[in-house]
C-alpha cells in the first residue's frame, strides 16, 4: 500500500485569454499521506479551489490540465476512463464545497438527495439509506434530523445547509476527503463539533486523509498536520503545522499568520499557535 494517498507533481493548469495563454497552476506538487489532515492556505484568488478542481477532473472549461499528473494510491487520475472516475468521486474520494446553495438541488427534499447519493455508491436500500443519512444529520448537528430529512434546500438556514452538504462528503466513508472551506457559515460551536466528526473519521483508519482548503489559521493550528502556502497559483512553504507556527519561512506565510493574530484578541489563542481556536 502507498504511503501516499494523493500525489499531485508539477501540476499546471492554464487557458486561452484574450492576449493569449494564461497559466493559473503553476507548477504545483503537493502530497497529502495516509492519516494526515493538510492544510491548504493562501488569500482568495490564487488557485486554492482550482487545485482541487484539477485534483477531481472538474475543471470548468476554458480551464484545463496542461501538464503534470494527480495520483490517488496507485492509480493515474489523469488516464483513467470518465466512468471509474465517478466511481471514485464520492465514494473514495469526497469534495465538500463552501456553497450548498450550487451544491445541493433546490427541487428534491435534502434527505432524498443524500440517500440517492449514498445508494448510487453503495447500493442501499431506500430503508437503510434513509436510516444512514438519519445518522449522518445528527452526527453533523442538524437539530430535529429526522424532520430535516424531508425539508428542501430553501427551507434551512445556510449554516443547516452547509452541514447537508458535509454530510454529502461523508456518508461514504471516503479515503481522502477534499475540503473547500468546509465549515464555512457555521457557528464556532458546530464548526468544532464537525471538524472534530472529520478529525475522529481521518483518524479512524490508516489509510484515510484529507486535503483541507481554509483561510482560517486557526483550524490549520488546530486540525492540520501540515501546512501549504499557495501564492499566485503556486506552492510557495510547506512545513509541519508546529514549524510554521514558529516562523514561516516565506513573506507570503508571515502576512497570513500576522493577518490571523489582528483578528483575535490577544491571549485568545492555542498555545502551539499563537492564533485563536
Amino acid at each position: 500500500m502507498p504511503d501516499l494517498v494523493l500525489s499531485i507533481d508539477e501540476l499546471h493548469v492554464g487557458r486561452d485569454g484574450r492576449d493569449g495563454p494564461q497559466e493559473l497552476l503553476r507548477g504545483v506538487s503537493l502530497e497529502v499521506p495516509r492519516g494526515r489532515i493538510v492544510g491548504l492556505v493562501g488569500e482568495s484568488g490564487v488557485g486554492k479551489s482550482l487545485l482541487l478542481a484539477a485534483a477531481l477532473d472538474l475543471l470548468d472549461a476554458p480551464a484545463r490540465v496542461t501538464g503534470g499528473g494527480v495520483r490517488f494510491g496507485e492509480r493515474d487520475l489523469r488516464s483513467l476512463p470518465e466512468q471509474e472516475l465517478n466511481r471514485i468521486r464520492g465514494r473514495e474520494m469526497s469534495f465538500i464545497g463552501p456553497n450548498p446553495h450550487t451544491l445541493l438541488n433546490p427541487l428534491l427534499p435534502v434527505g432524498r438527495q443524500v440517500a440517492a447519493f449514498v445508494r448510487a455508491h453503495e447500493g442501499l436500500s431506500k430503508e437503510a439509506a434513509r436510516e444512514r443519512v438519519l445518522e449522518m444529520f445528527t452526527a453533523v448537528g442538524i437539530p430535529d434530523a429526522e424532520r430535516r430529512l424531508d425539508s428542501y434546500p430553501h427551507e434551512l438556514s445556510g449554516g443547516m445547509a452547509q452541514r447537508v452538504v458535509i454530510s454529502v462528503g461523508l456518508i461514504c466513508s471516503p479515503q481522502l476527503i477534499l475540503a473547500d472551506e468546509p465549515t464555512f457559515g457555521l457557528d464556532v460551536t458546530i464548526q468544532a463539533q464537525v471538524l472534530e466528526l472529520i478529525k475522529r473519521l481521518v483518524g479512524s483508519r490508516e489509510d484515510r486523509a484529507m486535503l483541507l482548503v481554509t483561510r482560517d489559521l486557526s483550524i490549520v493550528a488546530n486540525y492540520a498536520d501540515t501546512v501549504n502556502v499557495m501564492d499566485d497559483g503556486a506552492i510557495v512553504e510547506s512545513a509541519p503545522v508546529e514549524e510554521f507556527f514558529r516562523g514561516p519561512r516565506t513573506a507570503q506565510g508571515r502576512a497570513l499568520l500576522e493577518a490571523a493574530q489582528l483578528e483575535h484578541r490577544p491571549g485568545a489563542g492555542r498555545a502551539r499557535a499563537g492564533v485563536a481556536a
